[in-house]
């Protein structure tokens, strides 16, 4: 088995928040879409299916799979991350990745295609996940070259 850094996962998430001006580039296409779509200024299905679906998927992928690498005792700012260990994980991705799907399923069918679910879905959602996975990157970083001795960052 490969070691982490060189999984896909690991590449594709260095390409979308791997420096500062990634980042933000990747944060500011959110927002941009996100407010366009959520202020229906753009209403195409396109922007729903890439930016509603399949990018928070592929971003929930991504946090899950780097909470998996840090250590099970690692606590970040108070918050431990045991939690998010074994099976619990694999459930709470099924679930996460499951909501994305019905939200973004009952927002082009119309049931939910009002300003506060479509706000959610394409720019809420996006932007958090997209800071959460640039947090998990970094600290994974710290950790691979410092790894501290009480597990505590």
């Amino acid at each position: 088995m490969k070691p982490f850094t060189e999984t896909t996962i690991f590449h594709w998430a260095g390409q979308l928040i791997g420096n500062s001006s990634r980042f933000i580039f990747n944060l500011s296409a959110i927002t941009m879409v996100g407010v366009a779509y959520a202020f229906k200024l753009s209403t195409s299905p396109v922007l729903l299916g890439v930016f509603g679906l399949i990018n928070p998927v592929f971003l929930t992928i991504c946090v899950y799979r780097f909470i998996q690498e840090l250590p099970k005792n690692l606590i970040t700012g108070g918050i431990s991350l045991g939690p998010f260990s074994g099976k619990r994980r694999r459930w709470m991705l099924l679930t996460d990745v499951s909501i994305i799907i019905a939200l973004t399923v009952y927002i082009f069918l119309g049931p939910l295609n009002y300003f506060v679910f479509r706000a959610l879905l394409m720019l809420l959602l996006p932007m958090m996940l997209l800071v959460g996975l640039r947090f998990l990157y970094i600290i994974y970083l710290v950790h691979q070259n410092n790894p501290t001795p009480d597990q505590e960052l």
